[in-house]
């Protein structure tokens, strides 16, 4: 991951990551674990 930032005011959050190290998948995953709801949003 090389960024990432949140607010809680708005309930969304940002990551800016390297596609051939990690997946949005594994991210949402991750995320997901740690007891938040994660999911991808394509701009």
């Amino acid at each position: 991951m090389e960024k990432a930032s949140v607010s809680y005011s708005k309930g969304k959050g940002e990551v800016v990551f390297d596609p051939a190290k990690v997946s949005e998948k594994d991210i949402v995953d991750q995320v997901d674990r740690i007891g938040f709801r994660a999911k991808v949003i394509e701009e």
